[in-house]
């Protein structure tokens, strides 16, 4: 049986996403109309819009959109590049309070365009993966071999899910 498990975006990360969105479509409109003549500062110019462009489209690939649970595998849904955790590999699974991670420290990530995900630390837990598109509903697996990785389904019933779909693979 398989399931996917939708990840909304929170209020929080649906207003950070609008206003980099806005800030960057504004610029670049008033840095356009102001272009230099063509030459080096020219070249510059479409070298920086470009970058911009691309993280923002990086970004936008590698957000979480789902989780699918199928038998075998938990999927985490991006437009490119989707995460494949086998249920045997989860060692445990929580419900951690938002309280827990309190003065994290984003290594490389997002921090709210496009929700939460990438490479965190706090004191408490070290480094962790989030895939998260909100800040609440929020799961943590403890993985074999990898640092433990937060989710966050908007329906309760994936923990449940999960963790029947586990008790399957160990018997």
């Amino acid at each position: 049986m398989e399931t996917t498990y939708t990840a909304s975006l929170d209020k929080l990360s649906k207003i950070v996403t609008t206003v980099v969105l806005l800030v960057c479509v504004v610029l670049f409109f008033m840095f356009w109309q102001n272009l230099p003549t063509p030459g080096w500062e020219r070249w510059g110019a479409y070298i920086a819009f470009g970058s911009i462009a691309a993280v923002l489209a990086l970004t936008y690939l590698l957000s979480p959109r789902a989780y699918r649970l199928t038998q075998d595998t938990l999927v985490i849904e991006r437009r490119w590049k989707p995460i494949t955790i086998a249920l045997v590999d989860i060692e445990a699974f929580s419900t951690p309070d938002l309280k827990d991670f309190t003065a994290m420290i984003r290594l490389f990530g997002s921090g709210g365009l496009w929700g939460y995900f990438g490479l965190f630390w706090n004191r408490r837990i070290g480094r962790m993966y989030w895939y998260a598109t909100q800040l609440h509903n929020l799961v943590m697996l403890k993985v074999k071999n990898s640092h433990p990785i937060v989710l966050t389904p908007d329906d309760p019933n994936f923990m449940l899910q999960l963790q029947t779909n586990i008790n399957r693979q160990k018997n």
